[in-house]
């Protein structure tokens, strides 16, 4: 099935992390602190991919607008407003902007 597909391509995409992150560990000279990328990024394959389908369904500009793409932004928008939350609650402040800042910076290093 498509889920099952979607979970075997997440299971390839972190054990593909894994191994870069072992690599520039090493190139780092920081292999024995990072071994996985999870030592670098939490992530949970069940929990942290998000699939947003496209904006239109069709072609325009006589396409209907996707009604799933909305509800997935919206369902994203949420789970990060409760990232940050939980980092609130974990005594590390997180503003919107230390977060973007963040989210900046893992972009440009990915």
């Amino acid at each position: 099935s498509a889920h099952d597909q979607n979970i075997r391509g997440c299971k390839q995409l972190l054990e593909q992390l894994d191994v870069m992150t072992g690599a520039a560990a090493k190139m780092e000279k920081r292999d024995g602190q990072f071994t996985k990328f999870s030592d670098v990024l939490e992530y949970d394959a069940m929990k942290n991919n998000w699939n947003i389908p496209g904006l239109w369904h069709g072609i325009p500009p006589m396409a209907a607008v996707n009604t799933g793409y909305s509800h997935n932004v919206f369902k994203l928008k949420k789970r990060l407003f409760e990232n940050l939350k939980e980092v609130g609650n974990k005594g590390r402040t997180s503003t919107i902007s230390e977060f973007i800042q963040w989210t900046e910076s893992l972009w440009k290093a990915v």
